[in-house]
C-alpha cells in the first residue's frame, strides 16, 4: 500500500497512552515549592493530608512521617524524616576552610542564623528584633555554648508539673498553665511549657521549652 508507514500507525494508536505518560512524568518531577518552617503545607506532594511545623504525617500505610515544614530533617516523635523538604536551605559558604572546633562553631551559629531568619522572614525594623528574641532560644536548642549568641540562651529550663502556672519564654514577661497559648511579642502563639502535650492544636507553635517532669 502506497504511503503506508507502520510507524504513523503505532504512533495514532498509542498517543493518548504516551500523552498521559509525559503528563504523569512531568507531575512526578515537580520540584516542591519553598515554604517557611512552621508554615502550613501538604503532608505528601499530590497527595491529601495538611501538617505545619514539627508536627507528623499519618501515611496510607500507617507510618508518621516529618511535615515538610517542620525545623528538623526527622522530628523524634515521627516513624521517618520529610517526605520533602520545603524549607530554606543554609549558606554554609562561611565556614568555608575552616576546621576542628572552629568550624563547629561556625557551621551551628549559622544553622541559628538560618532558623531565626526563617521564622522572622518578612519582618522590619523593631517586629524583627522582637521576633529573634523570641525564637532565640528555640533556636539555638542543642548548640554549643561556644555559639555567642546563644550563651544566655542555653539556661537549663525550671522543672514543673502539668498545668502549672509558669512563665510563657525564659527571660521574658508572661505566664500560662497547662494547655494554653502563650503570645509572642512577634503576634505568634506558643504553646505553654507547662502543656500536657508539646503542641496544643490552637497554638502556631509547640513550647518555646518543656519544663514537664
Amino acid at each position: 500500500m502506497a504511503g503506508f508507514s507502520l510507524t504513523a500507525v503505532f504512533a495514532a494508536a498509542f498517543a493518548p497512552t504516551i500523552a498521559m505518560c509525559a503528563e504523569a512524568s512531568g507531575f512526578l518531577q515537580q520540584q516542591p515549592r519553598t515554604c517557611q518552617i512552621g508554615e502550613y503545607v501538604n503532608c505528601f506532594q499530590g497527595n491529601p493530608g495538611m501538617c505545619r511545623g514539627d508536627q507528623c504525617c499519618l501515611a496510607k500505610s500507617g507510618q508518621t512521617w516529618t511535615c515538610p515544614s517542620a525545623s528538623v530533617d526527622h522530628a523524634p516523635q515521627c516513624d521517618l524524616g520529610k517526605a520533602y523538604d520545603c524549607t530554606p536551605k543554609c549558606d554554609m559558604s562561611r565556614c568555608d576552610g575552616c576546621s576542628g572546633s572552629v568550624c563547629n562553631s561556625c557551621r551551628e551559629e549559622e544553622q541559628v542564623e538560618c532558623c531565626m531568619s526563617s521564622k522572622c522572614h518578612g519582618c522590619s525594623g523593631q517586629q524583627c528584633d522582637l521576633c529573634r528574641q523570641d525564637h532565640l532560644g528555640e533556636c539555638c536548642e542543642g548548640k554549643s555554648p561556644a555559639v555567642g549568641m546563644c550563651h544566655k540562651a542555653t539556661t537549663p529550663p525550671p522543672t514543673c508539673q502539668v498545668g502549672q502556672s509558669v512563665d510563657c519564654f525564659q527571660g521574658n514577661p508572661g505566664t500560662c498553665a497547662g494547655d494554653e497559648c502563650c503570645v509572642a511579642r512577634s503576634g505568634q502563639t506558643w504553646t505553654c511549657p507547662s502543656a500536657s502535650v508539646n503542641h496544643e492544636s490552637r497554638c502556631d507553635l509547640p513550647k518555646a521549652y518543656d519544663c514537664t517532669v
